[in-house]
């Protein structure tokens, strides 16, 4: 397994099992605000203030990059069951990206910027809370999201 962690503009990852650095990647353009595992050992995703999120694998670095628009990410979601990744976004906007495409479909639901999602499994819901502490609760409809 890896850890990963993020420092300025890039992310270092640590073997999970010895806790020896087994890389660095500096390759965001901004500050990095997020990073989430993608539940497969040593592939994560990364948010930064550059407004894009970038996919990684610990061994052969970032694989992909995908521009979030006009929006600042500020959190992230993966949704493993359907490989939805959900971004919370510094205009109270949610970015939604289906596995393998590069457009983002967006939902607006908060007027402050989201800093925490929680998915709900056994319900397919999902949690938006902003800065504000207010809370939003979304319907998953396949690659969609509803607002409840």
């Amino acid at each position: 397994g890896i850890n990963a962690e993020y420092m300025g503009k890039g992310v270092k990852t640590w073997s999970a099992t010895s806790g020896s650095l087994s890389a660095n990647f500096m390759i965001h353009k901004d500050a990095v605000v997020a990073v989430m595992n993608l539940g497969t050992p040593g592939q994560f995703v990364t948010a930064s203030l550059d407004k894009t999120v970038r996919f990684w694998t610990s061994k052969s670095g970032c694989l992909r990059t995908v521009d979030t628009g006009a929006q600042i990410p500020r959190s992230l979601l993966f949704v493993q069951e359907s490989g939805m990744l959900v971004v919370g976004c510094q205009d109270g906007t949610l970015k939604v990206l289906q596995q393998n495409r590069d457009e983002m479909e967006s939902y607006k639901g908060h007027s402050g910027h989201i800093v925490r999602l929680t998915y709900l499994a056994k319900r397919m819901r999902l949690l938006s809370t902003d800065r504000n502490g207010i809370v939003k609760l979304w319907k998953m409809e396949g690659s969609a999201l509803r607002g409840d």
